[in-house]
């Protein structure tokens, strides 16, 4: 488990250096990716073009103002979209696609903690589901193209989903019910996303094995998320969040260090929390790793 302070130096030793690196940050306008936001910005001191993709213009304007000052040519934009829906999705991602000539790190965090039922989103899907696992996997096969130039051209070619590392595993996969019309509960839906974000690190790898792909566990962490969760719950989780959670800017540094990992430039790896592989990982045979992205493939393709 690498302290926080080998975390630090090795982030500060392994940052890009001879490049000007360009970051979509997608769920980059709070909680873990507002950290990742935060840091980078910090070791590329402004000679970065990084790109938030969320709901609040305000916040990411926030956000922008704090970070440091980007030098000749460097930017740092917003792109709003509401990821639940793969449609929006798709037209951020032509949008980028249209625009960008790399991307080098791609990092994935979404989310929401909510206690309600099923809501089918228009795609068919949970809307948890969507935000958690769906977008995410619509963003990363879509952009891929763009992290390959990076690559090719002997840059960090590197995508990050932050969700949950652990918990994930062969009963998330129900042949019968890949939407979760069936058997839905809130613990089967965050079961299903983290075994879906595991296959589909494993089947993306397997598919692009330029590109490093990585599924990391933040730990508990001082956000938001809470906030839609009913008034005395939230209130509660919040406060023992912040009792027990690590900052924004800790978890930021401890996702940027699996980013800047020279150990693992192609492939698919698991992470917890403080930057340790996750060995038993992705658990799952080959036939649920192609069923989760023949799954993927029909409700995310040709939005």
């Amino acid at each position: 488990m690498p302290a926080l302070l080998t975390v630090l130096a090795a982030n500060k030793q392994n940052a890009p250096k001879s490049i000007r690196p360009v970051a979509v940050l997608v769920g980059g306008t709070s909680g873990c990716g507002r950290g990742v936001a935060e840091v980078l910005a910090k070791y590329t001191q402004g000679n970065a073009h990084i790109v938030l993709v969320g709901r609040s213009e305000e916040a990411a304007n926030e956000i922008i103002a704090s970070l440091p000052k980007p030098v000749d040519g460097a930017k740092y934009e917003f792109v709003k979209c509401d990821v639940s829906s793969m449609r929006n999705v798709g037209i951020v991602t032509r949008d980028l696609a249209s625009r960008l000539e790399k991307i080098n790190y791609l990092v994935l965090s979404p989310g929401l903690m909510s206690l309600s039922g099923r809501k089918a989103t228009e795609d068919g899907v949970d809307y948890k589901i969507a935000i958690h696992y769906y977008s995410r996997f619509k963003f990363a096969r879509d952009l891929v193209p763009l992290l390959e130039k990076a690559s090719a051209a002997g840059e960090p070619a590197r995508v990050l989903t932050i969700y949950d590392s652990w918990i994930g595993g062969p009963s998330g996969v129900r042949p019968d019910d890949m939407k979760l019309e069936k058997d839905y509960s809130v613990r089967n839906a965050a079961l299903v996303a983290t075994t879906y974000n595991d296959g589909a690190i494993a089947a993306l790898a397997k598919r692009y094995p330029t590109v490093s792909f990585s599924h990391a566990h933040p730990g508990v962490v001082n956000t938001k998320i809470s906030r839609d969760l009913p008034f005395g719950i939230g209130q509660l989780t919040g406060f023992l969040g912040s009792l027990f959670s690590t900052s924004l800017i800790t978890c930021g540094e401890n996702m940027v260090y699996t980013l800047f990992d020279p150990k693992i430039p192609t492939g698919a790896h698991f992470r917890s929390s403080k930057g340790d592989d996750v060995k038993t990982k992705p658990n799952l045979s080959d036939a649920d790793v192609e069923r989760i992205w023949q799954h993927s493939i029909e409700i995310c393709d040709g939005k």
